[in-house]
């Protein structure tokens, strides 16, 4: 099973990417699997820590929001790792976020995950962007439907910059080619982006 992970801030139209990519592989006779919040199970103990993450957000607890959704990941990855023939079937599984997110939050926020992520084999990052402009005008659009880290990094100009280049840390770190990363500015990256993808499974 080849991973796929959509990565960036949000309104950059990861959500969008993830469900065109799967409808797109699913019509080409492929078995996907479209993972939502960045999580490849159904785990109990996973889906807790994530829904205590999204409180603590929204409370404002940022210093355990990013450690209850680094540890949701690390827990999801134990899960999917002890049943991973429950997967045999499936050829793409597509996150719509994942370790990524995680490490640009908590480096921002000076938080100390004290966890060390191993990418598991056939496992592939796309950073996705877009202008502040841009998503702010999305924003406006999908009205207060996002979450307060949503809104903190749409408080202004720099907060976004600060958060785009602690996503292009990454990559650079990561050594994640450039090749994987895109513009999605007037969605309209679709097709660079299969193109992409079909490089890494056919």
């Amino acid at each position: 099973m080849k991973i796929i992970v959509i990565e960036g801030l949000s309104l950059v139209g990861k959500t969008t990417l993830c469900k065109a990519l799967c409808s797109h592989y699913t019509a080409m006779g492929m078995k996907c699997k479209c993972c939502h919040h960045g999580h490849l199970t159904n785990d109990d103990t996973v889906e807790r820590l994530y829904g205590q993450a999204i409180a603590s957000y929204n409370s404002w607890s940022v210093l355990g929001a990013v450690r209850q959704s680094i540890l949701s990941i690390q827990k999801d990855f134990e899960a999917y790792q002890a049943t991973k023939h429950l997967f045999s079937d499936i050829d793409i599984a597509f996150l719509d976020r994942h370790y990524m997110s995680q490490y640009v939050v908590a480096r921002y926020f000076g938080v100390d995950t004290q966890f060390d992520f191993s990418k598991p084999e056939n496992y592939f990052e796309f950073l996705i962007t877009s202008s502040y402009t841009e998503r702010l005008q999305r924003s406006a659009q999908r009205g207060d439907n996002h979450s307060k880290l949503t809104d903190y990094t749409l408080e202004s100009l720099q907060i976004h910059k600060v958060f785009e280049e602690l996503y292009k840390e990454y990559v650079r770190v990561n050594e994640v080619s450039s090749d994987f990363v895109f513009c999605n500015e007037h969605f309209d990256i679709i097709e660079k982006v299969i193109a992409r993808i079909n490089g890494l499974i056919f």
